[in-house]
């Protein structure tokens, strides 16, 4: 009876050595016990920096640089190319705020025309700029030169030769095919389309037809802006076919007008024009 109960021991120890032993090695080879977190981390692709995102193109020399812009647009990075070109941005804009010079500043009538200089790449670049408000306690918003300027010969013949451009006789007409008048009624047609847009946006009218490139103050309510614009792809689109701005006027039946002063550049006279048939 003793050596039966013996060897039934014996056997028992033998099958709890062989079971810890079993474990032990599972637990070995599976290594340590992971948080749910933990294993995220693991198989997570860490995010590139800058510096990662353009590490595999060439940029030592010009040549290498232009074969590696190539490469990008042909397999589509998309974000190795915005890298690059906010790299480019940030070097220019940074240049520029270090070395900006402020010549002298034209100021009539709400809208200001700075004339500006400062130096990229060791070369010294002269450029106007245009600004505007709408009144004295207003703050000074950007504004398409073309519209700042429009009207104006001598204030465009000086913002050319600042710029090193050589002033033009005015061009009456964008497209050599089509007249003043021609010009002048498309661009109403395109204005008239924007205007629609903004008050679907704002469900107001503007109150200048700067408010179609520009946030106007208004925009925001209840702290959430609505303005979804600019709804024009350039100032020069409220400038008519013989160089003089677009006017907005309310009329007596209510909607609003775009308003041309025509060849003679004067408002109120038989050659103002107005889209209208």
């Amino acid at each position: 009876m003793a050596k039966r109960h013996s060897k039934a021991r014996a056997t028992i120890l033998i099958v709890l050595a062989t079971a810890t032993f079993a474990t032990l090695s599972l637990v070995t080879w599976l290594g340590a016990p992971q948080t749910p977190g933990a294993l995220a981390s693991e198989y997570q692709t860490p995010p590139q920096s800058s510096s990662q995102l353009l590490q595999k193109y060439d940029l030592s020399t010009p040549a290498q640089t232009l074969r590696s812009q190539l490469k990008m647009q042909i397999d589509g990075d998309d974000e190795a190319m915005a890298e690059l070109q906010a790299l480019i941005a940030q070097q220019q804009l940074k240049a520029k705020l270090e070395t900006l010079e402020i010549d002298r500043e034209v100021i009539s009538d709400g809208i200001a025309i700075v004339f500006t200089s400062y130096r990229i790449h060791g070369r010294t670049k002269k450029e106007a700029l245009a600004f505007a408000r709408q009144s004295a306690d207003q703050p000074w918003l950007p504004l398409d030169v073309d519209i700042a300027a429009a009207g104006n010969p001598q204030l465009l013949q000086s913002i050319a030769a600042w710029q090193g451009q050589v002033p033009s006789k005015p061009a009456t007409s964008e497209n050599p095919l089509e007249s003043p008048t021609q010009v002048t009624e498309g661009k109403i047609k395109v204005i008239q389309r924007a205007i629609q847009h903004f008050k679907l946006d704002m469900r107001m009218a503007p109150t200048t037809l700067h408010d179609l490139l520009v946030e106007p103050d208004v925009a925001a309510v209840a702290g959430r802006s609505r303005w979804r614009g600019p709804y024009l792809e350039s100032g020069k689109t409220l400038v008519d076919g013989w160089g003089s701005p677009f006017h907005l006027k309310q009329t007596e039946e209510g909607p609003l007008r775009i308003v041309s002063a025509g060849e003679d550049g004067a408002l109120g006279t038989s050659d103002d024009a107005t889209g209208e048939k």
